[in-house]
């Protein structure tokens, strides 16, 4: 059976399976009766079943799934809540990167969809339900007809602050167009769009604290430094600011910090970035494997900036990272298939590791970010870049997501 129309668009399976450790479990959703009792043939499907309430559970907006497949995709969600209480969503898009909660409680999922150049990078939303809907497509730029969403973060007034890094795609006329956009939004969509900041050249994660928005930006090749080595920054804008026009180097007013990447097997550098509880600052050198964490006199200036965590045993790379209630820090070890915690004192254990997959049975499949929501930890897994230094060696379909629990 071919089970897509076009291959190269992948479908997200949002919160399919839980990772605990190594182990993998399912997610089970109450039932009102007893599960229907296992079949022989575990493949097998049940096609008596009524699989009329499951359409909800698919979005398809860009008309890439066949009527035969949204089918077959009802009748499995059909079968597998009748055995196990458990539903995919499904959605189609090609890749998925950054996630943020907005007031209602709901996962904002960006999907740069970088896999397919074809299709728009667009924004989705998961309420409690798991129900699944694009919300958006995101703004182009003016100049190119383009824009790919990574890191996102909602501001204290409920505008979403969203990194546009339509550079990372290699495109000669993408190379130093990243932009930082400042969304004002309804349920429609896109209300008002503000320029923060443009002409970047790798801009990756964003974190916002009191009035400013943090942006890691991985590399500025611009800048040479003495040893050869890459560097990247962190930039500070306001949050009010508007039409700031970058140079990627060191002339640049806005620059917060910036390191230098040691390692030259993965010369990639800044990428995660967090605040703890108290707001300290947490920022990852990808390719070192290492977080830094910076502290800030009264007046917002750097106090310290430290290597806090550096684990190669149980971290090689820092992707994305989030912060549960707890105070720990999760952290998307990219590079390794893994996810790592960090315990506030900066003890770094690797809580999940999968092999090279694709995922679709639990496993991360090149993770990019982590987010906490509610007692979960939600995993966007990237699933495309692959050189010597990464577990991953291929982009396949479907698209995974993965879900691991807080623990203490």
């Amino acid at each position: 059976m071919k089970f897509f129309q076009k291959r190269s668009v992948a479908v997200v399976l949002t919160l399919l399976i839980i990772l605990a450790s190594i182990g993998l479990g399912q997610v089970r959703r109450p039932v009102q009766s007893p599960p229907a009792p296992e079949p022989a043939d575990p493949s097998a499907l049940d096609t008596s079943l009524n699989t009329s309430g499951y359409t909800d559970w698919l979005w398809d907006e860009a008309g890439v799934l066949s009527d035969a497949t949204e089918e077959t995709l009802c009748l499995y969600n059909a079968n597998w809540d009748a055995r196990y209480g458990m539903i995919m969503a499904v959605a189609a898009v090609s890749d998925t990167d950054g996630m943020a909660i907005d007031r209602d409680g709901n996962l904002i999922l960006s999907c740069p969809n970088f896999a397919d150049l074809s299709m728009p990078s667009c924004v989705l939303k998961i309420d409690k339900d798991r129900n699944i809907k694009k919300w958006f497509d995101v703004p182009r730029n003016e100049y190119t007809g383009e824009a790919r969403a990574m890191g996102i973060e909602f501001g204290p007034d409920g505008d979403l602050y969203l990194v546009d890094n339509a550079g990372w795609t290699g495109e000669p006329h993408m190379v130093f167009t990243g932009r930082i956009l400042r969304l004002r939004l309804n349920d429609a969509g896109v209300v008002k769009c503000t320029v923060v900041a443009d002409n970047m050249e790798h801009p990756n994660g964003i974190r916002i604290w009191g009035d400013y928005m943090y942006v890691t930006q991985s590399c500025m090749t611009r800048q040479k430094t003495d040893s050869g080595k890459l560097m990247s920054c962190v930039y500070r804008f306001p949050l009010d600011a508007e039409g700031i026009h970058c140079t990627n180097t060191l002339a640049d007013p806005h620059i917060f910090l910036t390191f230098i990447t040691e390692n030259p097997k993965c010369q990639y550098g800044v990428d995660g970035i967090v605040f703890d509880h108290d707001g300290n600052l947490y920022v990852g050198n990808f390719g070192d494997g290492v977080v830094h964490k910076i502290t800030f006199n009264p007046d917002g200036s750097v106090k310290e900036n430290r290597k806090w965590a550096c684990d190669p045993a149980n971290l090689k790379s820092t992707d994305g990272m989030t912060i549960d209630p707890y105070g720990n820090i999760y952290v998307a070890d990219f590079s390794a298939n893994a996810i790592a915690r960090i315990t506030p004192d900066g003890r770094v254990t690797r809580m999940a590791c999968s092999p090279d997959t694709d995922g679709f049975h639990g496993e991360l499949d090149e993770p990019g970010e982590p987010c906490v929501w509610g007692d979960k930890i939600i995993v966007s897994c990237f699933d495309l870049v692959t050189d010597e230094e990464k577990v991953n060696t291929a982009h396949e379909m479907p698209a995974t997501m993965a879900m691991l629990d807080v623990e203490p």
